[in-house]
């Protein structure tokens, strides 16, 4: 087609543009000579041409196959990893729980119908709570939970549930927001719950014991000081049901004056570690009355042998 006195055309190359130019100058195209200049131009013209286009179409393919390399790894790495992931959800023990943003059930894992008793058809497109939870479910654990997701928050606890055949059972919960990873909006929840049953009954049992044998259970922090003890300890100082005791203080008070040093220095051999805490002191009542305590303990230390806590009746 006949050229304009100037004239650019694009073409795309690879994953370059380029640009050839064409000019006519009639005076230089007349003269015999030129016409040889020209078509001897024209050759390595058209031979860079070619090597451009190759040499970016070999670059692109080059960096297109390493984008596919690096992609299917990291597909693989992410298969592999979910893989694993769904092994661990399918047969671990605990109960493993996923909802939307509404709290309704979308998947649950075998360990949850084992607990429950419900299947996955059962529970998927319930609220956990309702479908679980039952008149003796403490109500301020239920309001502590939906306050933490109300907030997008996670939440951890111990709830008692009934299961299909209408048994109780006591489950440790944790559940954890999910977070849509583009937008970071909230998407829903995940809740892990393990099976606690038995640890409650055996507290339960221990709480009788001690109470039918007049034996009281302490806890002392020794980094805060804070003392806790349980109802028989409360009663065995002559102290009124549900008084609370949670300091290193109040227990000295309550010892003996001529008592108390020689007590504290068995506190100090235990919490060196040179002899057990085994000791005989006297105590006083609220109402002035005198008695006998006899007190054993057991300390705890972190992974430098230091002493962290006494535990003891």
């Amino acid at each position: 087609a006949p050229l304009a006195p100037y004239q650019s055309i694009p073409i795309n190359i690879g994953e370059h543009e380029w640009t050839l130019t064409f000019t006519k100058n009639a005076a230089f195209i007349a003269t015999p000579r030129n016409t040889v200049y020209i078509i001897a131009l024209g050759g390595p013209i058209i031979t860079l041409l070619l090597v451009g286009f190759l040499s970016s179409l070999l670059r692109t393919n080059l960096k297109a196959n390493e984008l596919a390399a690096r992609m299917t790894a990291e597909l693989s790495t992410a298969v592999s990893k979910a893989e694993h992931l769904a092994l661990v959800a399918t047969h671990t023990s605990n109960a493993i729980i996923f909802t939307d943003a509404q709290r309704i059930t979308t998947w649950v894992n075998a360990g949850f119908t084992r607990i429950t008793g419900y299947s996955a058809e059962e529970a998927i497109g319930t609220n956990p709570g309702e479908l679980l939870q039952c008149p003796l479910t403490d109500p301020q654990t239920i309001l502590a939970m939906r306050n933490a997701m109300d907030a997008g928050k996670g939440f951890k606890g111990e709830i008692l549930n009934r299961s299909k055949t209408g048994e109780d059972y006591w489950m440790s919960i944790e559940i954890q927001p999910l977070h849509d990873t583009e937008e970071g909006t909230l998407s829903g929840f995940m809740a892990v719950q393990s099976d606690i049953t038995e640890r409650k009954a055996s507290e339960l049992r221990l709480n009788l014991a001690t109470r039918a044998g007049q034996i009281g259970i302490f806890d002392w922090k020794l980094k805060t000081n804070a003392l806790h003890w349980d109802e028989t300890s409360v009663a065995v100082y002559g102290l009124p049901q549900g008084e609370v005791v949670d300091s290193y203080k109040q227990w000295a008070d309550a010892v003996h004056p001529n008592d108390l040093a020689r007590v504290e220095g068995k506190i100090r051999d235990a919490l060196a570690g040179t002899r057990p805490y085994d000791t005989e002191f006297r105590i006083y009542w609220p109402d002035g009355s005198l008695h006998y305590v006899r007190a054993l303990a057991s300390v705890v230390r972190d992974e430098s042998r230091n002493p962290i806590q006494m535990v003891g009746v």
